[in-house]
């Protein structure tokens, strides 16, 4: 499951995620542009969280991560993986986007 790629597809996070269920093994948090075709990042490019062109930030990371916690995805000693797909666009370092993105995962998790 790739939440970056949920808004392309017209989905919701947690109903998508629900019905995946227990044919997940590896989810993606990820952010996508949809609205501007005009924008660097369009489609399926995961920029970083919180652009203002985006798709994803807090509240659809809390609805994903909802959704994993539905299907028992995110419960311990399993092996299924959650990891996030992001990468720098322009000026962006490696350290600021893993950084961005692990603030916003943070905020998503004190929502639950």
């Amino acid at each position: 499951a790739d939440l970056s790629h949920l808004p392309l597809l017209e989905e919701k996070p947690r109903r998508a995620v629900n019905q995946m269920g227990e044919f997940l093994v590896h989810a993606h948090l990820g952010n996508c542009v949809k609205r501007d075709r005009t924008h660097p990042a369009y489609g399926d490019q995961h920029p970083v969280f919180g652009i203002p062109e985006g798709e994803n930030d807090v509240p659809e990371i809390r609805e994903f991560l909802a959704g994993l916690m539905d299907v028992a995805f995110l419960e311990e000693g399993g092996e299924k993986m959650l990891s996030f797909e992001v990468k720098p666009f322009g000026t962006q370092t490696t350290a600021e986007i893993v950084g961005i993105s692990k603030e916003r995962l943070d905020r998503a998790w004190q929502l639950l």
